[in-house]
Parts: structure tokens; C-alpha cells; sequence
């Protein structure tokens, strides 16, 4: 944590053109984000137009206030902005409470990839949705 979320990293993901971010506030106080990712798609959508939600996230106190929906709908919108098909993303799959977010939106679980959390290789689902 302290390594990928340094002031200095979160500043040079900003700048980077393949990344699009958008922040959510609550009375003038930032209380989540959400950070959609251009280019690498995995083996199984190749072929296919795509956008990544690569971060999703909601200060805890604000989870179940609309924060994240409200995210998940501008990640919707600039998809279909940008003639997307297919909405992706990875999640921890001991996630719970994040998948079954994924699923009421309308996610389905399409493969899993490793994830090395310091020193834990945990596993990830893979994630999709059809962009209409």
C-alpha cells in the first residue's frame, strides 16, 4: 500500500492518458473514486472493445449511500462514450460484499488471475459486462 499509493504515483496516474478517473464527493469532502483503465485486456476479451475498472472505491462510512452506484454509472457512461463493449474488472474473490455489488450490476465472472498482495498470492475473478 504504501508503495502503489504515494502521493507521487497517485499524482503520475492522474497525467497518464490511458487512465481516466473521477472522484465523488459528499458536501465538498471527497469520499470515493473510481479509476478506468484503456489498453491491456485479458486473454479472454481479446478481440473485443474494452474499458477496466481497475480501482473502485468508497471511504467505509459511505459504503451503502449510493457512492459506488453512482460510480458504476459513470463508468457505464463513458464506456458507451467511447463505443466500449465490454465493461471488466478484477476483484479479490473472498470479496464478498464486492461481488455481490458486481453481480446486482450485472458483472459475470469469466476466468481468475493471480494477485500478489506483499507477500500473499491471492486469486482474483475476472469479471465482465456487456456494454448495450
Amino acid at each position: 500500500m504504501n508503495e502503489q499509493f504515494t502521493r507521487e504515483k497517485l499524482i503520475q496516474e492522474v497525467n497518464e492518458p490511458w487512465l481516466i478517473f473521477f472522484l465523488a464527493f459528499y458536501d465538498n469532502e471527497p469520499v470515493g473514486y473510481v479509476k478506468l483503465r484503456l489498453g491491456a485486456v485479458p486473454s479472454e476479451l481479446l478481440g473485443q472493445s474494452c474499458i477496466e475498472i481497475a480501482r473502485i472505491y468508497s471511504v467505509e462510512r459511505m459504503i451503502g449511500k449510493g457512492v459506488g452506484r453512482k460510480l458504476m454509472q459513470m463508468s457505464q457512461e463513458v464506456a458507451k462514450q467511447r463505443g466500449k463493449q465490454t465493461l471488466w474488472l478484477a476483484v479479490w474473490k473472498e470479496n464478498h460484499r464486492a461481488i455481490d455489488f458486481y453481480n446486482r450490476w450485472g458483472f459475470e465472472i469469466f476466468g481468475e488471475q493471480n494477485f500478489l498482495l506483499g507477500d500473499d498470492l491471492q486469486k482474483d475473478w475476472l469479471m465482465r459486462k456487456p456494454i448495450g
